[in-house]
């Protein structure tokens, strides 16, 4: 690696600066968009072999959907695809990335910051080449991805290890207390909790046991119902009998009654 490092520094990699601007990374597998990978900083794809194992990541860069009003200087872009490494490099090809957005992104106008900005100026090539030197070496050819889906992950299914995960959509500006939605509330459910860039709370990691309790808890709490349609899995817990055919997410209502309970 050339340059990605500061030696002796408490930031090894910002240095004695923060990074231009913020600088997204979204990270997904073949055919599951719902990350909107084309329109972050740094696309990650998981390729796997035919058993499942990771083998290494296709790389895409420059994407940003932000742009000023009245300025038609800063547009929306796309990200390029950069290349591919194996599963060994992935950290040293996102960290030299990085660092060429440290190095080169335009600190003298906020506007231009972004990563994309610089993608576009140079041509990916250019920033192909570079981006090699701070690597060490060549990224492989992009691999051949299949179509993308826009998949929203709602209601129940099963993770692949034995236990399961639930989706709920959340309305905008819905997660904090003035509009309805407690976080406390959220975090009380014994699961790991991750927030989607769709406005989504995935629940995962979840025992078919606890399928009763979290339809109490999400009926209770956000006026949301699990799907009846359960998981195969679910043969010796079966649902409540009163559960809804399908998911119902009702807006919030009384958005003061609930700032104040």
């Amino acid at each position: 690696m050339y340059g990605t490092n500061f030696e002796n520094c408490p930031e090894p990699i910002y240095g004695n600066l923060f990074l231009p601007r913020k600088f997204k990374i979204a990270i997904t597998v073949p055919g599951d968009n719902s990350v909107d990978l084309l329109t972050n900083d740094i696309g990650i794809v998981v390729m796997s072999d035919k058993k499942g194992n990771v083998t290494g990541y296709n790389l895409l860069v420059g994407g940003g959907m932000g742009r000023a009003l009245r300025n038609s200087a800063t547009y929306a872009r796309l990200a390029d695809p950069l290349g591919y490494v194996d599963k060994a490099d992935i950290f040293h090809a996102v960290k030299a990335i990085v660092a060429v957005q440290r190095d080169y992104g335009r600190r003298d106008d906020r506007k231009q910051a972004r990563l994309k900005y610089l993608v576009a100026e140079w041509g990916i090539d250019k920033f192909r080449t570079v981006t090699q030197q701070y690597f060490g070496k060549s990224f492989q050819p992009f691999q051949k991805l299949p179509e993308w889906e826009m998949k929203d992950y709602l209601g129940w299914a099963e993770q692949g290890d034995g236990k399961l995960a639930y989706g709920i959509y959340v309305q905008v500006c819905c997660f904090l207390g003035v509009y309805g939605y407690r976080v406390d509330v959220c975090c009380s459910l014994p699961a790991h909790i991750f927030y989607t860039r769709m406005y989504t709370h995935m629940y995962t990691h979840m025992y078919t046991s606890m399928y009763a309790h979290m339809y109490t808890h999400m009926y209770t709490h956000i006026h949301t119902f699990p799907t009846h349609d359960t998981p195969t899995n679910t043969t010796h817990h079966p649902p409540p009998t009163t559960t809804p055919h399908r998911m119902v997410a009702s807006r919030v209502r009384q958005r003061k009654h609930y700032a104040t309970s």
